[in-house]
């Protein structure tokens, strides 16, 4: 809980959001697999564990790649800010 406190709203709230996008495309990625892609094809696996990698996966690249765009995004605003 402490943690949170000391990263910067923005470093924060673009990794929620670059987070939840990834989630949400790996998992519509895997759901759009199984079920329209898997009936019709006999080599697909049986096993939901790939899925769940490729879940776990595409969501923490895009936690990484969030957070690496909100620290550019501070860095930039300290740069150019007029006082």
């Amino acid at each position: 809980m402490f943690f949170f406190r000391k990263i910067h709203k923005t470093i924060l709230y673009s990794s929620i959001i670059f987070t939840l996008i990834g989630f949400l495309f790996s998992l519509s990625y895997s759901i759009v697999s199984f079920v329209l892609i898997c009936p019709t094809n006999i080599n697909c696996p049986s096993n939901p564990l790939p899925a769940l990698l490729v879940i776990f996966l595409v969501t923490a690249f895009f936690l990484l790649i969030g957070t690496i765009f909100g620290w550019i995004v501070l860095k930039l605003y300290e740069m150019f800010r007029v006082e």
